[in-house]
């Protein structure tokens, strides 16, 4: 998955325009997502008080493009709670996205839920596609769907198409296919991303999902993982191990063991835990 550009829309009074700042969300790609802030004071602008001061959004802003995120947050989280702060609302979604990159997923949801309340429609957007993303993370795959699908509505251009394509992905974890596929046609209706294009068709191809125990270079040694899993898989009833032949990202030949075909991400990962392949992982099945 990708995480979320943040761009600023400074005061007039202080500069026409902010550079973006980078939100690697989730360990994952970038999604794009813009946030408008509303007030002054972010980096590219000159500093009204030294870092720290109160708490200002030149203060946290400048701290979380600096990457100092424990900072930013303290600051940020600060003024989110403020009453009368007006931009309280702002500061949350600094706080949010500091706590994730701090790995605090509790109070990045806690201060991402307070942003996506705003009165602003745009940030209210972000809000909601990073909460999204986090929600997705934490294997809460009904609330993610639900989050991105109401931002996508509110976004434009490719941040639409990206929450549209993770609303889509989404709602195939949970089994639902019919809504997972008008998503992702909904995502390719509004990309000119040609890299996203060709995910999103390689996504529209996926029809279920396998426990895939093991991925090997010798066929001789897929046979053996197979066979030793075979009695297993037997007697749960998810049928005998597919040995399937791939390619490694380095052209390498590999012999793949799959057990099953299931039409959700929980129920494929409720049979690695019933076959004891604690190893094992789940992934897509693409209909030829």
């Amino acid at each position: 998955m990708k995480g979320l550009d943040v761009s600023s829309q400074m005061n007039q009074r202080s500069c026409q325009r902010g550079p973006r700042v980078r939100s690697l969300l989730l360990g994952a790609r970038r999604l794009g997502v813009c946030m408008l802030l509303l007030v002054a004071g972010l980096v590219g602008c000159q500093t009204t008080g030294p870092v720290g001061d109160e708490g200002s959004m030149t203060d946290y802003g400048t701290l979380y493009e600096q990457r100092q995120y424990r900072q930013a947050y303290e600051a940020a989280s600060a003024v989110a709670q403020r009453r009368g702060a007006g931009d309280r609302d702002a500061a949350a979604y600094v706080a949010g996205l500091s706590a994730m990159r701090l790995g605090r997923t509790g109070e990045a949801e806690r201060h991402l839920r307070q942003a996506a309340l705003s009165r602003d429609e745009r940030l209210q957007a972000d809000a909601l596609a990073n909460l999204g993303l986090l929600q997705y993370r934490l294997g809460r795959y009904d609330a993610a769907a639900r989050d991105l699908s109401r931002a996508a509505e509110m976004l434009g251009g490719e941040d639409k198409a990206q929450a549209h394509y993770y609303a889509g992905v989404a709602r195939q974890r949970l089994g639902r296919w019919p809504q997972a596929r008008t998503s992702l046609l909904l995502a390719r209706h509004a990309t000119r991303d040609e890299g996203l294009r060709q995910r999103i068709n390689d996504q529209l191809a996926v029809t279920g999902y396998t426990v895939q125990v093991g991925a090997f270079a010798e066929r001789d040694n897929a046979r053996r993982a197979a066979e030793a899993i075979a009695g297993r898989a037997g007697e749960l009833r998810f049928g005998g191990p597919r040995l399937v032949s791939a390619r490694a990202a380095e052209g390498e030949s590999l012999t793949l063991v799959h057990v099953g075909t299931f039409s959700s991400f929980q129920a494929a990962h409720d049979a690695r835990v019933r076959l004891r392949a604690t190893r094992a992982i789940i992934v897509p099945l693409a209909g030829r």
